[in-house]
């Protein structure tokens, strides 16, 4: 009879570490929601200046091929994309002893995003 009650406590045991490592599981995803907005508006932003600058730019260049013109534009998004890269990662690299709030307020600020006044 003990060994039985001792199997199930064990096994209870058990249970609960594995409920524990889900519900962490679940708050770290679920935080990880927070930086969607902000990375969706940074890669909006970026997207945007591409074509605004490509646009000028090769409205300009009339003697450039189709393809020529098509390699700058992916040229262009590549870049933009590279550059944004690093900043994503870090944003979505959540740590469990650090304010996510502070950095998306602050990349929100640097990049001016959600704000009216865009260049």
């Amino acid at each position: 009879m003990e060994s039985n009650i001792e199997q199930r406590e064990k096994e209870t045991v058990k249970a609960e570490r594995l409920i524990d490592e889900a519900v962490l599981k679940f708050q770290r995803w679920l935080e990880s929601l927070a930086v969607v907005p902000t990375i969706k508006a940074l890669n909006d932003k970026m997207t945007s200046i591409v074509e605004m600058e490509c646009k000028k730019t090769l409205s300009g260049m009339k003697h450039l091929t189709k393809e020529d013109m098509e390699a700058i534009h992916r040229m262009t998004q590549a870049i933009a994309s590279r550059t944004i890269h690093d900043p994503i990662r870090f944003l979505r690299n959540t740590g469990c002893h650090r304010d996510d709030s502070l950095y998306l307020n602050v990349t929100r600020q640097l990049f001016n995003l959600g704000g009216s006044d865009e260049e």
